[in-house]
C-alpha cells in the first residue's frame, strides 16, 4: 500500500493505492479528503500498483502498475502508468487513462523504438516439468515424468519446498534423467527426503507489455513528464502526461566497475569488507526516482537497488563461480 497527499488544488486530498488480494489482478486508488479522511471516489488500475505520486498542481495522480507475475509464472500481467484526473474526485474514474506499452510488443507499431539493451527476458508460458525423484549428488540429478522438451544447456528453475528456488543449467539428459551442472545448492535444501522440488524450465517468453514493470515515478518539475524506472528491465519510460503517451523508453546501459571511482565489495561470502576495481560491469535496475531542479537544469536522480527477479518459476540470479565462463581464472 502506498499513500500520498497534496494540498492543492481544493481541500487536502489524500490517496492510496491498493493491491488486489490476487495480486495480478486489477488494483484500485482510493481517494479521500485528508483533512477529515473522508471518501471521495476510488479508481480501478492495473495490477499491483506499486506507487503513487501527484502531479505539482495538484491535478493528477500518477499510478506505477508494476503487473509482477505469479509465483510460478503461470500468469504475466502487463505494466502500465495510470493517470488519474482528481479535480472532481467523484467522476476520477472516468477521467483515468491508463498508459500501456503494447505498441512496443513484437511486431508492434513502436516495436522498433525500443532500445536492444532494455532487458525482455519474462518467463510466460514456461514448461514445468513433473519431477518424480532427485538424487544430490555431484552433479545433482532431476527425474521427471517428461524430458522430452528439456535440451543440453537450457536452464531451469528448481523450486524447493524446504529452501530458495535457484536456477541451474542441464548437463545431460538420459530418457527422463536429468543431470545438472553442479550439484544443489546449499540454499536448495535439497537433503530431506521430504523436500518436494518443482523445475521450471526458462523456455518461456513475456511479451514487452508484460515485461515491463513500473516501479516508481518522478514528475519534472513543469509537470509535463513523468520519468518511470522500470527495474528488472534496466530502464526508464518516460510518458508525456499531457498526451498520456509514452514518448520514449531509455536504456541504461551498465556501470564499468573497473575505472577508477566505481569500487565495489563484490563478494557477501568472505565476511569481509573488500572494495576494489573489479573487471566487470554491473547494471543499475533503479527503483526509487526523485526529479531536482538545479540552476536552471532537470535532474533525475535513482536509487540503484540491482533487484533482479526471483520466483518459483525463474530466477534469474547464480552465483559467478557457476557461471559458464571462458576464462574464471581472471578473477582468482
Amino acid at each position: 500500500m502506498t499513500i500520498s497527499s497534496l494540498a492543492k488544488p481544493g481541500p487536502l486530498t489524500g490517496a492510496v493505492a491498493v493491491q488486489n488480494s490476487t495480486k495480478t489482478s486489477a488494483g484500485r486508488v482510493q481517494i479521500y479528503d485528508s483533512d477529515d479522511l473522508r471518501f471521495l471516489g476510488q479508481v480501478f488500475v492495473g495490477s499491483l500498483p506499486d506507487m503513487l505520486t501527484f502531479t505539482p498542481d495538484g491535478r493528477h495522480i500518477l499510478v506505477a502498475n508494476e503487473g509482477e507475475p505469479n509465483p510460478d509464472y503461470s500468469q504475466d500481467p502487463e505494466g502500465s502508468v495510470t493517470i488519474i484526473d482528481v479535480r472532481n474526485p467523484a467522476q476520477a474514474q472516468a477521467q483515468a487513462v491508463t498508459v500501456d506499452f503494447k505498441d512496443f510488443n513484437r511486431n508492434g507499431p513502436r516495436a522498433a523504438e525500443l532500445p536492444a539493451q532494455v532487458r525482455i527476458f519474462g518467463n510466460y508460458g514456461r514448461t514445468e516439468l513433473q519431477v518424480t525423484g532427485f538424487e544430490n549428488s555431484e552433479p545433482a540429478t532431476l527425474m521427471v515424468k517428461d524430458a522430452s522438451a528439456v535440451d543440453v544447456g537450457m536452464w531451469m528453475t528448481v523450486a524447493s519446498s524446504e529452501g530458495d528456488p535457484l536456477p541451474y543449467r542441464v548437463a545431460s539428459i538420459a530418457g527422463n534423467t536429468i543431470t545438472l551442472t553442479t550439484e544443489f545448492d546449499g540454499d536448495t535444501e535439497a537433503g530431506d527426503e521430504d523436500t518436494i522440488l518443482r523445475a521450471y524450465l526458462h523456455d518461456g517468453q513475456s511479451s514487452v507489455a508484460q515485461d515491463l514493470e513500473p516501479e516508481y515515478i518522478a514528475v519534472s518539475p513543469d509537470g509535463t513528464e513523468a520519468w518511470v524506472t522500470l527495474q528488472e528491465n534496466n530502464a526508464i519510460a518516460v510518458i508525456g502526461i499531457q498526451q498520456a503517451k509514452v514518448t520514449r523508453i531509455i536504456a541504461l546501459g551498465t556501470k564499468n566497475y573497473a575505472i577508477p571511482g566505481n569500487e565495489l565489495d563484490v563478494s557477501d561470502k568472505d565476511d569481509a569488507i573488500n572494495i576494489a576495481n573489479w573487471p566487470v560491469h554491473g547494471m543499475y535496475m533503479p527503483d526509487t526516482i526523485k526529479s531536482v531542479e538545479i540552476n536552471g537544469e532537470v535532474y533525475y536522480l535513482t536509487a540503484n537497488e540491482g533487484d533482479a527477479r526471483e520466483y518459483d518459476g525463474f530466477v534469474e540470479e547464480i552465483r559467478f563461480a557457476d557461471a559458464p565462463l571462458a576464462d574464471k581464472n581472471v578473477f582468482r
